[in-house]
């Protein structure tokens, strides 16, 4: 399967489930807003992201294929947290968490010295994205959980914009230069 198709076979099973855990469980819109913003957000880097990266992963490589099926049930379990956002928050906290695992992986399997400073520049994104979850956790443990989920998805947001438009982080097809930017 080409990368555009894969990444929108994956976006797309991704947002459904993240649909049908909308009209099934969120009751309480005030508190799931903000989440659901994140998840719509995510799906938009989970489409570039698996566009860019499953070009220069091996198909037949066990390790990277488990490791997507990991990932594939924690968006799942992700989908289905959108109305508790503490369990939200922990979920993200493993995506990324494993994500980390699965890029730093992926640069044992390549040579290509750009890929290789993409794989970097998604490692200290997800990294960044970590340590913002670890925060939002922790506001939520403090007694501030609308703060927190507010400020965490401000701050998505706003990472989002470098990722996507400023510095992006997903060039099409793997074609980088030697800096690791999109040519």
């Amino acid at each position: 399967m080409t990368p555009p198709k894969k990444a929108a076979l994956a976006t797309t099973i991704f947002s459904l489930a993240g649909v049908a855990s909308i009209l099934a469980t969120v009751t309480h819109w005030g508190a799931s807003s903000p989440l659901i913003i994140f998840y719509a957000l995510l799906m938009v880097h989970t489409f570039f992201s698996v566009r860019c990266f499953s070009a220069f992963t091996p198909e037949d490589n066990k390790a990277q294929n488990f490791i997507d099926v990991v990932l594939a049930l924690v968006y799942f379990g992700l989908a289905f947290t959108l109305s508790t956002p503490s369990y939200f928050t922990v979920a993200t906290g493993l995506l990324f968490s494993i994500s980390i695992l699965k890029y730093s992986h992926l640069m044992g399997l390549t040579r290509n010295p750009a890929a290789l400073i993409l794989l970097y520049r998604k490692i200290r994104a997800q990294a960044l994205g970590t340590t913002l979850v670890l925060f939002v956790l922790l506001g939520i443990l403090a007694g501030y959980s609308s703060q927190a989920i507010l400020a965490g998805v401000i701050a998505f947001c706003l990472l989002s914009i470098n990722y996507l438009f400023l510095n992006p982080l997903y060039p099409y097809h793997g074609k980088i230069d030697a800096s690791g930017k999109h040519s």
